[in-house]
């Protein structure tokens, strides 16, 4: 596991992660174990009769849109970030009960979350716990994060709606007096429940975006390699969706693996936080661990952003069916006889961030300015110093694959062997970063990049110091050492270098130069 995500990703959160993997090794020698525990959720469910319960269409300007969405951390970013957007009105909320949360916690969260962004009028309700079909399930450590949403401490809201959650969605997108966008950001069990319910629904639904699916890229499922996690849950479900006649705009992990979540976006986050939908995000994020170590992506915040502008990623026409049973279960399968889609392929990564960090804080998306013709010379010079350095540690990694995937079996307790491999890894990184601090001094920065451009040099000969003694450590290494100050120190160099890069990278997205710094290491 550790040694894949090493080689998918170098950065600098991965290159601790690396090193952090020589600490199981070693942990490994002394027989520690993991333990790994698995239980089953209680499902919840919530109904009532659409005859016997009233909708209110909403008002007032901006797009109409429903959002079917689960309450975890991209969730909640990207219904606040619909929320803050003076484009969108968000006109329901609806929750599936196949989605992370279960159906009480998620409701009442929602519920206080609007109360926190004062947006108390919108009706929010949730729906099935089973899917449409199978009996597919969420992780019970994941569901229970998300229902306690560690970080927030929200306020009690206002009463749930009266009606289930594919009744709302029914009432809110027939009843609106425009086309109405919908985006769901979990499984499509409530969509298609409601499609049941009224399959004539489509007619006044402008498009469907969809947060899920991985096309051409890797799932990340446990139980294959094809599908995604809201496809994978209810795969009937899914495809009744596609079957609905709906225009549908797919954002999977081929776009969203373009998005990590970055430190240096959280660290902008934290210095530049301005209204409680930002203070919310940066809250749930830094009280979540897991997302300052690496391994989360921006999945549902994307989605979001596409419903406001398609430019946000490169979308290609596709038709895809999704595997119901089988070892492909839930994968968003390409297939020349399956309904035809929009998916998205790519994303503009730092104009994405930007306007997300933007919009939290209670803007408008920041427009694109014309590129100086001497910033865009500049910026590409340092762009092709980063696709060196991308290059020349992926390609370590593709030569030393064998020898990557032993140092992290957990049956390896060959302590000179992990020493080794994690010896000459440093070698690579240092003699790489060597490399780029000669060729970035042989730039000629614009004046008024110049304090960023030495600043990001600054940090390059701050890792660079670190060489000596990481080696040391490294060599002083044994069973019981726990490498704190090595893995500390260089942590925070690395942290340092990648927001030094990233400040970069954010200069030349505000001007309008589309180029690709390889601040997170594709």
């Amino acid at each position: 596991m550790i040694g894949e995500l090493v080689r998918k990703r170098w950065h600098a959160g991965w290159v601790v992660f690396a090193m952090a993997g020589f600490l199981l090794v070693l942990s490994a020698c002394r027989g520690d174990e993991v333990a790994v525990t698995s239980t089953t959720a209680a499902p919840v469910t919530t109904t009532s009769s659409l005859a016997d319960a009233a909708y209110t269409p909403q008002s007032g300007p901006g797009t109409p849109v429903v959002v079917d969405y689960n309450p975890t951390s991209s969730d909640v970013t990207a219904l606040l970030f619909l929320l803050q957007h003076s484009g969108v009105r968000v006109d329901a909320i609806t929750i599936p009960g196949t989605g992370e949360s279960h159906c009480e916690p998620a409701v009442a969260n929602t519920l206080g979350l609007l109360a926190v962004v004062g947006k108390d009028g919108i009706p929010v309700a949730c729906g099935s716990a089973e899917p449409i079909a199978g009996d597919n399930d969420w992780p019970d450590d994941w569901r229970d994060a998300a229902d306690e949403l560690p970080g927030l401490t929200l306020p009690a809201g206002g009463e749930p709606s009266p009606l289930s959650g594919p009744e709302l969605l029914v009432a809110a997108v027939t009843q609106s007096p425009e086309p109405v966008k919908l985006l769901t950001l979990g499984p499509l069990t409530n969509v298609a429940e409601a499609l049941s319910l009224d399959p004539t629904l489509v007619i006044n639904l402008d498009a469907v975006y969809i947060m899920g699916g991985a096309v051409e890229a890797d799932g990340n499922v446990f139980a294959n390699q094809f599908a995604e996690w809201n496809i994978w849950i209810d795969p009937a479900g899914a495809q009744a969706v596609l079957d609905s006649g709906a225009p549908i705009v797919f954002v999977p992990l081929d776009a969203t693996n373009d998005v990590p979540v970055t430190i240096s976006w959280v660290d902008r986050l934290a210095t530049a936080r301005s209204t409680p939908a930002a203070n919310a995000v940066f809250d749930l994020f830094n009280a979540s661990p897991g997302v300052l170590e690496g391994g989360f992506y921006f999945w549902d915040e994307l989605a979001a952003a596409v419903l406001t502008d398609h430019s946000y990623v490169t979308l290609a026409d596709a038709t895809v069916s999704i595997v119901q049973d089988g070892p492909e279960t839930g994968w968003t399968k390409p297939d020349l006889d399956g309904v035809p889609v929009q998916v998205a392929v790519g994303a503009d990564s730092f104009r994405f961030e930007r306007d997300l960090l933007s919009v939290l804080n209670g803007g408008d998306p920041l427009e694109v300015v014309a590129a100086d013709p001497v910033m865009v010379a500049y910026f590409k010079e340092l762009e092709a110093i980063g696709g060196m350095l991308d290059t020349t540690i992926n390609a370590w990694f593709e030569e030393n694959e064998e020898a990557v995937d032993v140092l992290f079996d957990p049956e390896n307790a060959d302590i000179e062997q992990a020493r080794e491999i994690m010896r000459e890894f440093v070698e690579v990184v240092m003699e790489a970063l060597r490399q780029v601090h000669a060729l970035t001094g042989e730039l000629d920065p614009p004046a008024e990049l110049a304090d960023a451009h030495h600043a990001y040099r600054a940090m390059v000969e701050a890792v660079l110091s670190l060489e000596s003694e990481i080696l040391a450590e490294l060599e002083a290494a044994g069973p019981d050492d726990s490498l704190n100050v090595f893995e500390t120190e260089l942590s925070a160099a690395f942290d340092d270098l990648e927001t030094a890069c990233f400040d970069l990278q954010s200069m030349a997205s505000e001007r309008g130069i589309n180029v690709d710094l390889a601040c997170s290491g594709e």
